[in-house]
């Protein structure tokens, strides 16, 4: 997987097109949004098998179950990591648009680090917030 010679320009479109797009299961969630970042950077689609497959958090975690073996999203993503070949790379060494797992209050959440580089972009209710990259606790190179 390679990305785009327009890697910057996708990355800031798709990340404006989301701002304001609240959470939602199985269209712009914690697992479907840095997938949707990484086609926008990529053009290859690492959530097909789930994507159009749940819309609520039972038959997101059923879809799991059946792709992954597992209902757990830290499960969910070295699956796709190992799939598409993505390296884990430390933390402090992830760039814009790589893929972190934070650990927020709310639990573990997936998101692309930032165009600013210092902060990721993750989903949540009301749409996507700036979280600093320090609660990043892994990353994967896209």
């Amino acid at each position: 997987m390679q990305r785009k010679e327009t890697w910057v320009t996708d990355l800031y479109a798709f990340v404006r097109s989301r701002k304001d797009t609240p959470y939602e299961w199985g269209t712009n969630d914690c697992c479907s949004f840095p997938c949707d970042a990484i086609l926008a950077m990529t053009g290859t689609d690492v959530y097909e098998e789930f994507r159009g497959k749940y819309v609520t958090e039972a038959e997101a975690g059923a879809v799991l179950q059946e792709v992954v073996g597992s209902t757990d999203k830290v499960d969910a993503i070295e699956y796709i990591t190992k799939k598409f070949e993505m390296k884990e790379i430390p933390v402090p060494f992830a760039q814009r648009g790589d893929v972190v797992l934070l650990n927020v209050d709310e639990g573990f959440a997936l998101g692309i680090v930032h165009l600013d580089g210092v902060n990721v972009a993750a989903v949540a209710g009301d749409g996507l917030h700036r979280v600093p990259i320090k609660f990043a606790t892994r990353a994967w190179k896209v």
